[in-house]
């Protein structure tokens, strides 16, 4: 059942205690790709909306394994503080726009792309970021070692996938820094789409250096860290508190919150409600189960933002054994017609979603 359609608007119910939060999630297709997208919009408005006080407060599913954006599958939220990518799509607009890229060109005879750089971002330890830095990155997550779960994304670059499986070397991937302001990057085929994806977290820069000194699995911690982002890892008490400072050195619009503070729980979406009815976060999502408590509560009603959010429940089939009546493709439709859709948002989902199109 899909929640998210770029055609109608979905009433899922958050609270929040600064009204720019209701309007900072864009409504965004089901799609994979556009939902990633869509998150990305998501973290850029938390980056930069307005608030009177400096400090936002927010809750996140505690990091059981270190969030690289080579390695993280699906929760760019403290990537995009930390990070920007070469593009930035606009999902108000529909245009990709240029971040970290001034510009490009497409040659569709070689399937090249071509970025020319800003020449005026610095990590925070002041050393200037190149094209090399991508290259690298690129690479990096695309090795075997590394086993990311976002090769999907950069398979399209020439011999991405073969170097991943193992078939290919390393040097034959198709992305090269032709000098330290200039990104060359082949396509295995026409993708017309990719200075959009380029705005995803697997496609950011990272600190080569910091990587090679000191691992896959402890550069992200807050001593160690070199970002280019709005805001720098600042304090991570484990399974308490993140906590992400505003980037004094940042290139481009200063972010006008001081701070965003992260506490940490085994499963943000259920248990955060119980944080923001404790003043302890600012923003909070209402699960389906506490809707009906929360909108007859008299104060927490007034405080509830219904936006749009770009998320999909799915039931898949595993059609990896043989025998099974799954097989059959009238057994497959049969499941599909019993599903009711309408009955699943209205009683389970207490209203949080819209059907699926059939």
């Amino acid at each position: 059942m899909q929640s998210g359609d770029t055609r109608t608007e979905i009433l899922d119910q958050r609270i929040g205690r600064r009204g720019f939060l209701g309007g900072a999630a864009g409504v965004g297709a089901s799609a994979l790709l556009a939902n990633a997208l869509a998150l990305g919009s998501v973290g850029r408005a938390f980056a930069q909306a307005p608030a009177k006080d400096q400090t936002l407060r927010l809750a996140y599913t505690n990091p059981t394994t270190f969030f690289d954006t080579g390695r993280e599958g699906g929760s760019p939220e403290l990537h995009l503080l930390m990070f920007d990518g070469l593009t930035f799509y606009n999902w108000d607009t529909k245009v990709t726009e240029p971040v970290l890229a001034t510009s490009w060109e497409y040659d569709p005879a070689s399937l090249t792309y071509i970025f020319h750089l800003r020449d005026d971002i610095k990590w925070t330890n002041g050393s200037r970021l190149t094209a090399a830095d991508f290259e690298w990155t690129w690479k990096r997550n695309l090795s075997p070692e590394l086993a990311s779960v976002n090769v999907s994304f950069l398979g399209y670059i020439k011999n991405g996938n073969a170097y991943n499986a193992g078939k290919a070397t390393v040097d034959t991937v198709g992305v090269t820094a032709v000098d330290d302001l200039t990104l060359k990057v082949v396509m295995e085929e026409p993708t017309p789409f990719f200075p959009m994806i380029t705005s995803l977290w697997p496609f950011f820069p990272l600190p080569r250096a910091v990587i090679e000194k000191v691992g896959d699995d402890k550069w992200m911690e807050p001593a160690n860290i070199q970002s280019v982002g709005p805001f720098v890892f600042e304090r991570w008490d484990r399974d308490q508190e993140m906590v992400f400072r505003r980037n004094p050195s940042y290139w481009g619009k200063k972010p006008n919150l001081e701070r965003i503070t992260y506490r940490l729980y085994e499963n943000a979406s259920k248990q955060s409600l119980a944080g923001y009815e404790a003043d302890e976060i600012d923003f909070a999502p209402v699960p389906p189960a506490e809707s009906e408590r929360v909108l007859g509560d008299s104060r927490l009603s007034r405080e509830v933002v219904r936006f749009a959010e770009s998320r999909n429940w799915q039931l898949r089939i595993d059609n990896r054994n043989q025998a099974t009546v799954l097989k059959s493709a009238d057994v497959r439709k049969a499941l599909y017609l019993a599903i009711d859709r309408e009955l699943i948002v209205r009683q389970l989902l207490k209203g949080q979603g819209i059907r699926s199109e059939e």
